[in-house]
């Protein structure tokens, strides 16, 4: 059954089912009325029956979902935030186990985790006491991969625009990632918020990438590279369409790609340089 939510990139979206589900129909008349025509009637009773199981507990699963993230969008306090997280996590496992869609459960989980992230900016908003510039918080790794599952560590970078008090951002990098762990998501380490080089407004990134270029150092290359693995959770004033624009000015410059190629060329493989397979390395 797993074929029946692989069809789309929109789980919510009925129409690749609804295909599957006539395909399904035809090829089981086809079937029978050769090998058995009196029995046609019964097995597409069945059928019908058993479509509509696997109907009621997707469309299940989907109202669901919308709960959740409505839950999130009215979330006042940790403990309610988390037992969603934590109800959601349980039922998309278990939807998965029934239909084996990756793409449905990694589409399930992009949703959630861009509701959360909403939610805990919101929450932040209201226990900080200052204005906020316009901003951007993007994941990278495999949640910038829109690969997310429940045990990843999630990579966090955050992006304003214009200048504001040190203090006041490092008040809300704090805040942030206190309510992301709080809500029972997994973070890494270095990677987020916290870590000074994971944020800072558009001209500090530009510069960033500008410094790294022109320095050529290997580590700094690698780190920046991470960005190139990112999806957007919230954006304020089209600030994560100006980060992107940055990204792919700079991440595709020379340097950048050239270090990338470097590294490929050094790991151990068994593909020679003319694309076959190497059976002994030399």
């Amino acid at each position: 059954m797993a074929l029946l939510l692989a069809k789309g990139e929109d789980f919510a979206s009925w129409r690749g089912v609804e295909e599957f589900a006539v395909a399904y129909r035809e090829a089981a008349v086809k079937l029978a009325s050769r090998r058995h025509p009196e029995g046609i009637a019964q097995l597409l009773e069945l059928i019908e029956d058993l479509l509509a199981d696997v109907e009621r507990e997707n469309r299940s699963m989907n109202d669901q979902l919308e709960q959740v993230v409505a839950g999130l969008a009215d979330a006042t306090e940790q403990g309610h935030t988390r037992s969603l997280l934590t109800g959601f996590y349980d039922s998309a496992y278990g939807h998965f186990n029934r239909f084996r869609s990756p793409a449905a459960f990694f589409k399930m989980s992009e949703i959630v985790l861009r509701a959360l992230a909403e939610s805990c900016l919101r929450l932040v908003r209201q226990e900080i006491d200052g204005n906020l510039p316009p901003l951007a918080l993007m994941a990278m790794g495999p949640a910038g991969r829109r690969e997310a599952t429940r045990y990843c560590r999630i990579q966090l970078v955050l992006v304003w625009d214009g200048v504001v008090s040190e203090e006041l951002m490092a008040q809300l990098r704090e805040q942030l990632v206190a309510w992301f762990r709080v809500c029972g998501i997994s973070l890494e380490e270095t990677v987020t918020p916290l870590n000074p080089y994971w944020c800072g407004s558009l001209e500090q990134w530009q510069a960033r990438f500008k410094a790294a270029s022109e320095r050529g150092g290997q580590t700094e290359l690698i780190e920046l590279l991470r960005l190139a693995d990112r999806t957007i959770l919230v954006s304020e004033e089209e600030v994560a369409g100006r980060f992107h624009h940055l990204c792919k000015l700079n991440l595709g410059q020379r340097d950048f790609i050239g270090n990338l190629v470097k590294r490929s060329q050094l790991l151990s493989n068994g593909i020679g340089m003319m694309g076959n397979l190497r059976l002994e390395k030399s």
